[in-house]
C-alpha cells in the first residue's frame, strides 16, 4: 500500500479559506487546534475514510505509533517519531546498501516521483542501482514516504501555527507574511550518508487540481 496518498489527507490548516476571504475578516482564519499547548493535525473525514480503509485501519497502523489523542496527531508527536523512524531507516540503508556496493561515502538524495517510485535527484555514481533497489523493495519505499509525510506535515503544521498567530494580530499583514502558504506546498527530500539521514525542505508550487 502506497501510503503517500493516505498520509497527505491529514488536515494542518485550511489557509486557502483566508485566500478566499475578504479583508480583516478573522472569522476566517484557519483554525489550527491546540491540545495542552501542543500544535495538532486533525483527521479529514476523507482521510479518516481513507485512512481506516473503511474502519479496518487506524492511524496507528498506519503511522506505526499510538497517538495520544485517539484521531488527533500532535505535531510534537509526528517530530518525535517521525526522527525515530528516521534513525532506524538510515541504518537499515547503511546495511542494504552495503551489502549492494552502494558508495555510501557520497551522500545521496532521495525523493519520491511524479510517479509514486523513488528517484535520486543528485548526482550519485550508483544513481542506477540505488532507483533498482527501491524498485525491487516496494516497502522500503513505503517507509521513506511515510517519514517523508510525518516530518513534512509536522514542519508544516508549524508553518500553519505561525500564520495563525500572525493573522490573529493583524490579517492583512499576515496574508502577505504568508502569502506562499497559498500557492506552494512543502516537499521533503531525504539526504543519507555514512554519517546519517536527514529530511530537507523545499517549497514547490502546489498541485493542480
Amino acid at each position: 500500500m502506497d501510503v503517500n496518498v493516505i498520509t497527505r489527507n491529514y488536515l494542518i490548516a485550511s489557509v486557502s479559506a483566508t485566500q478566499r476571504s475578504g479583508k480583516g475578516d478573522t472569522s476566517t482564519a484557519p483554525d489550527v487546534s491546540q491540545t495542552t499547548g501542543d500544535d495538532v493535525v486533525s483527521i479529514s473525514p476523507q482521510g479518516s475514510a481513507m485512512c481506516g480503509l473503511a474502519g479496518k485501519l487506524g492511524i496507528d497502523s498506519l503511522l506505526g505509533f499510538t497517538p495520544e489523542t485517539p484521531g488527533r496527531v500532535s505535531v510534537d508527536e509526528l517530530e518525535y517519531y517521525g526522527r525515530k523512524f528516521l534513525d532506524e531507516y538510515s541504518a537499515r540503508l547503511n546495511t542494504l546498501f552495503g551489502e549492494n556496493g552502494i558508495d555510501i561515502d557520497t551522500p545521496v538524495e532521495l525523493a519520491g516521483g511524479s510517479d509514486g517510485s523513488i528517484v535520486v535527484t543528485n548526482d550519485h555514481p550508483d544513481k542506477a542501482a540505488i532507483e533498482k533497489l527501491f524498485k525491487d523493495n516496494p516497502e522500503l519505499g513505503n517507509e521513506f514516504k511515510k517519514i517523508d509525510n510525518m516530518l513534512t506535515l509536522a514542519e508544516a503544521g508549524r508553518e500553519a501555527a505561525k500564520f495563525q498567530e500572525a493573522y490573529a494580530q493583524c490579517p492583512e499583514a499576515a496574508v502577505v507574511q504568508y502569502g506562499y502558504l497559498f500557492t506552494t506546498q512543502l516537499q521533503g527530500t531525504l539526504q543519507f550518508s555514512n554519517e546519517g539521514a536527514d529530511i530537507l525542505f523545499h517549497r514547490v508550487p502546489q498541485a493542480s487540481a
